[in-house]
């Protein structure tokens, strides 16, 4: 089960021209590190409901090691962190995310130990 994407429905303003951020449209799917606490609250949804052998997947808001961590303290087996990686062109951004979440599971512990 993939968690949770995109929110849909939003209203986004450009901050440097206050035009709509979102394709030119008047609504859309609102994703990015704001959307960390919903999606990672998703997750935590899923995996209180579904059975421990289906995995859940977090999407959504993970720009970073903390992002991973959210998504997985909340319940996620795996992450996908695509849109980051791909809005910037930079495949050394899954590295960056990488030893990001390295550093806090040295400091606050495995968050897969519930």
């Amino acid at each position: 089960v993939i968690a949770s994407n995109t929110f849909p429905n939003g209203f986004a303003l450009n901050p440097e021209t206050g035009k709509n951020a979102i394709f030119g449209k008047n609504f859309g799917g609102i994703a990015g590190a704001g959307f960390l606490e919903i999606a990672a609250g998703q997750v935590a949804q899923c995996r209180e409901h579904l059975p421990s052998e289906m995995s859940v997947y977090g999407v959504g808001g993970i720009n970073d090691g903390f992002g991973m961590y959210t998504h997985i303290k909340a319940g996620a087996d795996a992450v996908l962190v695509m849109s980051h990686i791909y809005k910037d062109r930079d495949l050394n951004k899954i590295a960056q995310i990488l030893l990001g979440y390295q550093e806090l599971v040295e400091r606050w512990g495995d968050p897969t130990i519930r």
